[in-house]
């Protein structure tokens, strides 16, 4: 029996960039679309949410479902989790919509929180993967309810200015976790990403061995799997694989 609720949400955007042409002659000629971004709500009684975001076209549930099967697991252990995708959408700037995707869940997160968990003022915690961990600092420091954020193997897909501008601002808690052998975004992302957060309250990096990008493997997908209650939860057992959830093989 499913432990989420499905939704979708939507989004007016303008296509092109701040700095286009047509805002730099006329607003008005600015083409605007309606997005839809879709979610699964995973609610619990708690003042807790996280809040997932996949890498690049990445889908809702994750490879072999391990974001369903990690959401389910922090719904019992931590509290409500909301899952995203990750589209790309022909004609629209990616990185402009990897910020505007996880504005708009955010925004709902908060303006729904009562029914979410259980409270009004929830405490946000922010989590993902490549891309979706690299959109993560752009729009963190926006909102006061955001405690945490995790960025796994994070990427600079939604712009390297927005990214090391909304770093800089950034005062709450930051993990950051990378494989020793990722070839995707390189290891030193993770070093980057945290030496640029120099204001924030708490800024941990882990390096983890003999792990690739997308931490392939048995025992890397344990860690994997640990990570959010290392952030979120105090896990102090993190990185050993011990303990943790069998994403895949």
């Amino acid at each position: 029996m499913p432990t989420y609720v499905n939704h979708t949400l939507h989004r007016k955007i303008n296509i092109f960039e701040q700095d286009d042409f047509y805002i730099e002659n006329d607003p008005k000629l600015l083409p605007e679309i309606e997005i839809d971004i879709e979610i699964a709500v995973h609610k619990a009684n708690s003042h807790k949410v996280i809040i997932n975001y996949p890498g690049s076209g990445g889908h809702i549930d994750g490879y072999n479902n391990k974001y369903l099967t990690l959401a389910e697991h922090m719904q019992n252990k931590i509290g409500s989790v909301v899952r995203m995708w990750n589209k790309n959408i022909p004609g629209v700037n990616y990185s402009q919509l990897l910020r505007e995707n996880l504005k708009t869940v955010i925004e709902y997160v908060i303006s729904n929180s009562y029914k979410i968990c259980g409270s009004n003022q929830p405490t946000i915690y922010l989590m993902g993967f490549s891309d979706g961990a690299g959109a993560i600092p752009t729009v963190a420091h926006l909102y006061p309810e955001v405690e945490k954020i995790l960025l796994l193997a994070p990427s600079f897909g939604a712009g390297w200015k927005e990214i090391h501008k909304g770093l800089k601002q950034y005062k709450n808690d930051l993990y950051v976790v990378i494989g020793s052998n990722d070839k995707i975004v390189g290891t030193k992302n993770g070093q980057i990403f945290k030496d640029i957060a120099e204001s924030s309250r708490l800024n941990l990096l882990e390096v983890i061995p003999n792990c690739d990008h997308q931490f392939k493997g048995k025992d890397n997908g344990k860690i994997l799997s640990k990570a959010p209650f290392w952030a979120f939860d105090n896990d102090n057992t993190f990185p050993s694989p011990d303990g943790g959830l069998e994403l895949y093989e």
